[in-house]
């Protein structure tokens, strides 16, 4: 019991602190938090009264934006999946290209969201986008494109047809995923 006490458990304490300290630094609270969903019981009615139908609104475009940020992140992580599994070229390539879409789709609902309803002016549409994920870099005309092209609930194919063309784009955005080592610290950002 000695022994414990003297030399096992203060390397114990430690190794327990230590893990406290990098799991808080790898997921550090943002003030951007996805709405808590909670099972429906009864339908909801949204009573006929100006405020109301704001109140409504305004929850309806923040679960867009999460959903559409959640999307993104999904297609951003099968991207990495199939790198990671080696996955053909071709694969991998239209994975991005979905991804992509994704990212921009999610990038217009934070437009929208931002825009409309940010009361908060921390609450910016690049950090509400980076946490889908990592992302190739982009210069700011770049992701303005993307995010034009998926406007409006462009679909996948609106999408493509409507960056037709355009491949020194795509290839930002693809040989970003392709050209790069894994790297879990740096987020692809707009310069």
């Amino acid at each position: 019991m000695h022994h414990f006490r003297k030399r096992v458990e203060p390397r114990l304490i430690e190794k327990v602190a230590w893990e406290l300290l990098a799991d808080h630094d790898r997921f550090t609270r943002s003030v951007m938090i996805a709405p808590r969903l909670a099972p429906a019981t009864a339908r909801h009615r949204v009573p006929p009264d100006p405020f109301a139908w704001e109140v409504a609104e305004q929850e309806e475009q923040l679960i867009r934006v999460w959903s559409a940020i959640y999307a993104a992140r999904a297609e951003l992580l099968a991207v990495e999946r199939l790198i990671s599994l080696e996955a053909d070229r071709m694969d991998v390539l239209h994975a991005a290209v979905t991804a992509a879409w994704r990212w921009a789709s999610s990038r217009a609902e934070a437009i929208s969201y931002v825009g409309a309803f940010a009361s908060d002016p921390e609450t910016s549409v690049d950090d509400l986008v980076a946490l889908a994920g990592w992302t190739p870099d982009l210069t700011r005309a770049q992701a303005s494109r993307l995010t034009e092209a998926a406007a409006g609930g462009a679909s996948r194919e609106q999408f493509v047809a409507a960056l037709h063309g355009e491949t020194g784009l795509g290839n930002a955005w693809t040989e970003g995923f392709l050209s790069r080592a894994p790297s879990p610290e740096k987020n692809g950002s707009l310069s």
